[in-house]
């Protein structure tokens, strides 16, 4: 699977350091989009940092770029799902660049699982891309940026649970994205 993540703050970095982590990047490939200042400092450093109570996982196999456009022009397959952890106030741009990005590489539009604050958020996916892009979710693990790239997890019960949105969203893709954040270690409970 190639996934994508918008928002490398506190949650796209933990979902994706998580997947990078228990995944081989043969089998799932992992790319966060986020500001220029984390893109720099995971470079540098290189990879993000999981912090707890249990100690300090460094995760490597992870691809941080500054624009989606970037993602999608060193992508060498297509995205097979996005998760979008913006801010709800971003969400059509986050929504509209990766539209952009699709159109300019020639790509297919990934299924978007929105792991956001607020309300609203999968109504403005569906509305800009279509109801069967748009699986909806949540998440309740507590978790704080000590530093760009840098999380320290409060609680480690990775509680998510996540819907197809709307009945016209490919199942197959659904489950594949299920069983990829299972596999991390997320509970990834769907409901109807």
């Amino acid at each position: 699977m190639n996934l994508l993540i918008i928002g490398a703050g506190a949650i796209g970095c933990l979902v994706g350091g998580k997947v990078a982590h228990h995944h081989d990047a043969n089998d799932v490939r992992v790319t966060l989009v986020g500001r220029p200042v984390v893109e720099e400092v995971v470079r540098q450093r290189p990879g993000l940092i999981l912090s707890s109570h249990k100690g300090e996982q460094h995760v490597r196999n992870v691809q941080l770029f500054s624009t989606t456009e970037q993602a999608f022009q060193h992508a060498s397959q297509p995205f097979d799902a996005a998760i979008l952890t913006v801010k709800s106030y971003d969400t059509e741009a986050a929504i509209n660049q990766l539209r952009q990005a699709a159109q300019k590489h020639g790509r297919p539009l990934p299924v978007v699982l929105s792991l956001q604050n607020g309300v609203g958020n999968e109504q403005i996916i569906a509305k800009m891309l279509s109801p069967a892009h748009v699986v909806a979710g949540i998440i309740a693990t507590p978790v704080d940026v000590q530093a760009p790239g840098h999380l320290f997890i409060e609680k480690e019960r990775y509680d998510l649970g996540l819907s197809c949105w709307h009945p016209a969203v490919p199942q197959k893709q659904f489950e594949a994205l299920q069983r990829v954040l299972q596999r991390a270690g997320f509970s990834a409970v769907p409901y109807a």
